[in-house]
């Protein structure tokens, strides 16, 4: 019985450790606690590791397909989150958020990038998104039925969406996959700059508006809201307005394919033969000049076989303004209009360059935001390939500017030089016929006062305030390289004519004169003394000289004007105008 004793009292012993161990593990399975543990690096990173539940999905597994460069985004799946309207025939939804992105995630800038819409596809009969750059206190408002309201900032990029875009390799640069939708951008982002991404979308009628959100904040800017305005329209004169801003960023994500350069930067396309590159340039107030327009390329052999075309708007309608040759060009552009065109206002232009081979082409942009995108497109460059338009929202790096001269690039071929410039001949004014003229009305006061030559006078003074009158309405050019007009040359054979016919009545006079003297000195001879038989010939003679000297002086200056001898006609002029003033004044 003692040694049963025993076995009873180790056994209790036994009983007495163990059931509080066992009632102590039931007590403490019964308090178990569920803890979400989350990393404090989770904002800062794409990936993040799961400790918990390994088959957990992450954010980058939902894209379609995978990232393929810096991606930017939610690090956990998203959140879906469907409204309460639903869509009627009129409808439209937005939805709206300001990013910033870090000088870690895409160092100064990112030039193409691809983007994930926040709008769920189902339903979408149409999709754009609009990206808004800001200058300064970044501050937008979407309205419901009107466009976004916002200050300090411009328009950078307008996208129409193709929702019925399925492919990823062709097609335009979207497509829709498992309820999401891809953009594919070319655009310049810069880093320490406010961004707003709008979405808008029109819903199919009896579809419900449906976007993805999350909690996380997507690029680290410190900033989440997510802004949602929709509007729907159960009847035409009731409509249903929504507008709310919520504390959470919306789901979109990024993949930042291409960096950016300091607002200059290039972007490669392989072209086909008969794809094109479309952009608009100005060329305000421009004189007659020809036009030349430079762009530079890069191929594998520096060589491009292209052709440029200018157009222009008149009206509403593209007209062709000049078109290039079709050659093959050396690391650039120089194309030059055939001839100079009129001035002008002609802005804006539509410049196209067609290439006429299969080449990869490197095309350099610049960056620079003139006001808003929706200014003829300046900031854009629409680039087509195989039928399919991609848009580069920054300007094809160009320049266009006006030529006195046909401008051409350097060349060894004797053709392809422009034409040399011909000399021109010197055209100053000489004033012949002011001279000549003033000489004649001089001639022609003078004959007026003798008297009996003043009908004489007066043609020659006539004529000569005609040619002063003349002379000064052609600036001194009326006698050009010793040709006369037609109407003076006639007159001045009138002149000679009478100057002709006047000598001839001279010549008559002057035989009569002598027959006169021969008879005077042969009656002083008979009855005078030899004394004023003298006198009275010296007399006679000296009446006879004036008689004729004066005329045969007026005679030759005449002839040397009929001659087309103008130098000699004004110089015996000028000598017969002072030797008149002589005698005249001597007679005072």
């Amino acid at each position: 019985m003692k040694g049963l004793a025993i076995k009873i009292m180790a056994v209790l012993m036994i009983a007495a450790c163990i059931l509080p161990q066992y009632a102590s593990a039931a007590e403490y399975v019964g308090r178990s606690i569920n803890l979400e543990i989350e990393s404090k690096y989770q904002d800062e990173h794409d990936e993040v590791v799961n400790v918990a539940n390994e088959s957990s999905i992450k954010n980058p597994d939902t894209w379609n397909p995978a990232p393929q460069g810096i991606w930017i985004g939610a690090s956990t799946q998203e959140s879906k989150f469907k409204f309460d309207a639903v869509a009627t025939t009129d409808n439209r939804l937005q939805v709206g958020s300001i990013v910033r992105f870090n000088r870690t995630q895409i160092m100064n800038g990112v030039s193409e990038f691809i983007v994930r819409s926040p709008i769920s596809a189902t339903g979408v009969v149409s999709q754009s998104l609009a990206i808004v750059q800001f200058y300064g206190n970044a501050s937008y408002e979407l309205r419901p039925r009107y466009a976004t309201d916002f200050s300090n900032g411009t328009y950078i990029a307008f996208i129409q969406i193709n929702m019925a875009d399925t492919s990823i390799t062709t097609g335009d640069d979207c497509w829709t996959i498992d309820d999401r939708t891809y953009v594919l951008v070319r655009c310049p982002i810069y880093s320490g700059i406010s961004y707003a991404f709008i979405w808008q979308a029109v819903y199919a009628a009896d579809s419900s508006f449906t976007i993805y959100v999350s909690g996380q904040d997507i690029v680290n800017d410190g900033i989440m809201e997510t802004q949602v305005s929709y509007y729907t329209r159960p009847s035409p004169d009731v409509f249903n307005e929504f507008v709310r801003s919520f504390a959470v960023d919306p789901g979109i994500s990024f993949d930042c394919l291409t960096g950016l350069g300091n607002g200059v930067y290039a972007n490669s396309f392989y072209m086909h033969a008969g794809d094109s590159v479309s952009f608009v340039v100005t060329n305000d107030h421009v004189p007659e000049a020809y036009h030349t327009i430079m762009v530079p390329f890069g191929t594998a052999d520096g060589t491009l076989n292209a052709t440029v075309t200018v157009k222009r708007y008149v009206y509403s309608s593209l007209v062709t303004f000049w078109t290039s040759v079709t050659r093959v060009w050396n690391d650039y552009i120089l194309a030059c209009s055939n001839s100079t065109i009129a001035a002008g206002d002609w802005s804006p232009l539509v410049v196209t360059i067609t290439v006429h081979e299969d080449k990869r082409v490197n095309w350099v942009f610049s960056d620079s935001p003139s006001g808003t995108m929706m200014d003829y497109g300046y900031d854009r460059t629409d680039i087509l390939i195989e039928g399919v338009q991609h848009t580069v929202y920054a300007r094809l790096w160009n320049s266009y500017q006006p030529s006195i001269v046909p401008v051409t690039t350097p060349s060894m071929n004797p053709s392809d030089l422009p034409p040399a410039m011909q000399p021109v001949q010197e055209d100053r004014a000489n004033w012949y016929g002011t001279i000549i003229g003033v000489c004649m009305v001089i001639v022609g006061g003078a004959m007026i006062a003798t008297g009996f030559l003043a009908p004489v006078g007066a043609v020659i003074a006539g004529m000569g305030t005609a040619m002063i009158v003349a002379d000064v309405a052609k600036g001194g050019k009326l006698i050009d390289n010793g040709d006369l007009p037609g109407w003076l040359e006639n007159a001045l054979d009138k002149v000679r004519d009478f100057f002709e016919a006047v000598g001839e009545f001279l010549i008559s006079i002057g035989e009569g004169l002598w027959d006169a003297l021969n008879w005077l000195a042969d009656a002083i001879v008979e009855y005078g003394s030899i004394a004023l038989g003298v006198l009275a010939i010296m007399i006679i003679l000296v009446i006879f000289f004036l008689g004729i000297w004066f005329p045969l002086r007026l005679w030759s200056i005449g002839l040397s004007i009929a001659q087309g001898r103008f130098d000699r006609a004004a110089k015996q002029g000028s000598e017969l105008a002072g030797q008149i003033s002589g005698a005249i004044g001597k007679v005072q």
